[in-house]
């Protein structure tokens, strides 16, 4: 199933594991021009774990002092570049403000005279498995064990 289309995460636990208010989540999902909005059912808003991961990362960069469009913008770009089961287990990206722009690196390739402009570093498969986790209880991509049917 697709992960956009399996929606089970309510608002006020993005709102826990983003470290946003709900009111500010609220705010962001109204004027965000991104796929990643969650899905109204009733009177309640429901996210998948790549909106989940979306809201975090924003609340990230927002965090680091970047504007709320480039922010969104940056997260749309590092959630639509994320394999569908998440980042590889060591992902780490490090964001620059480099002439008013956000450029993204890979921790190996960035250069050394930018590492001082660095704006945040971020470990994208650790904060995706904390989502994971948070979320199921356990690692998403780990196989569940069978129990025994007591005789």
């Amino acid at each position: 199933m697709n992960d956009i289309q399996y929606r089970e995460v309510p608002l006020a636990t993005v709102s826990a594991l983003s470290g946003a208010d709900i009111a500010t989540l609220r705010t962001w999902i109204a004027r965000n021009p991104t796929p990643y909005r969650g899905q109204k059912r009733g009177r309640n808003l429901y996210f998948s774990l790549r909106e989940v991961y979306f809201y975090c990362l924003l609340r990230r960069l927002v965090e680091y002092g970047t504007s709320i469009a480039t922010a969104m913008e940056t997260a749309q770009q590092v959630v639509d570049d994320t394999p569908a089961d998440g980042p590889a287990p060591d992902a780490t990206i490090v964001f620059v403000h480099l002439r008013g722009m956000l450029a993204r690196y890979d921790r190996n390739d960035l250069l050394d005279e930018h590492w001082p402009l660095a704006a945040a570093h971020l470990q994208l498969g650790k904060l995706w498995r904390h989502i994971v986790k948070s979320v199921h209880g356990e690692d998403r991509a780990a196989p569940r064990p069978r129990r025994k049917r007591a005789a």
